[in-house]
C-alpha cells in the first residue's frame, strides 16, 4: 500500500462525507428516502465502525463499544427513529476521530505488520489476503461506497448533489 495516496484518499472521503451532510438537519439524518434503507446516520456510523476494524487491524486501540457495533455494523437492523441513533455532530465527531487515528497509524505501520494476513476475524482473506490489502480496500473502496450511497439518497430526497 502507497502510505500517500491512501492518506490523500481518507482525507478526501472525511471532507466528502461532510460535504454530503453539511445541509442536512440532525433531525433529517435518519429519514426514509425511497427505497433506501440505510440513511446518512447509519452509513456514518457504519463507516466509523469499520475504521475501528481497520485500526485494530493496524494494532491502534480503535475498537468501538458494543452498543455502536450493535447499531452500526454488517448486518445491523436500520430503523428510521432519531432516538436510536447518536446526534449528528457524535457521528461526525467519532467518525474524523478515528480518521485522525487511522492516518497516525498508517504513517506508522511497519511494512512487516502491513504485510501480515488478514485476521480470519474480518472475514476479508479472500479478497484482501494481507492487513496492506484490508486496510487500504477499507479505507479507499468502502469509504467511497458508503459516501455514494449518501449521495443516492440525498437525490432521492431532492437535494443538490455535492462535488
Amino acid at each position: 500500500m502507497a502510505v500517500g495516496p491512501t492518506l490523500h484518499t481518507l482525507e478526501f472521503n472525511r471532507r466528502y462525507v461532510h460535504d454530503l451532510v453539511a445541509d442536512i438537519s440532525p433531525e433529517k439524518m435518519c429519514d426514509a428516502a425511497g427505497t433506501l434503507t440505510n440513511h446518512p446516520a447509519w452509513q456514518i456510523g457504519h463507516l466509523t465502525v469499520i475504521l475501528g476494524y481497520a485500526g485494530t487491524m493496524l494494532g491502534l486501540d480503535t475498537m468501538l463499544e458494543q452498543e455502536w457495533l450493535d447499531l452500526f455494523d454488517r448486518g445491523s437492523t436500520v430503523d428510521h427513529e432519531q432516538s436510536h441513533y447518536p446526534q449528528k455532530q457524535e457521528l461526525l465527531g467519532r467518525f474524523d476521530d478515528l480518521h485522525d487515528t487511522l492516518a497516525r497509524g498508517l504513517r506508522g505501520a511497519t511494512e512487516e505488520l502491513l504485510d501480515q494476513p488478514t485476521p480470519e476475524r474480518f472475514q476479508m482473506r479472500a479478497f484482501a489476503p494481507t492487513i496492506r490489502d484490508a486496510v487500504c480496500f477499507l479505507l479507499t473502496w468502502h469509504e467511497g461506497a458508503h459516501a455514494g450511497q449518501i449521495a443516492a439518497w440525498r437525490r432521492a430526497k431532492g437535494l443538490d448533489n455535492v462535488l
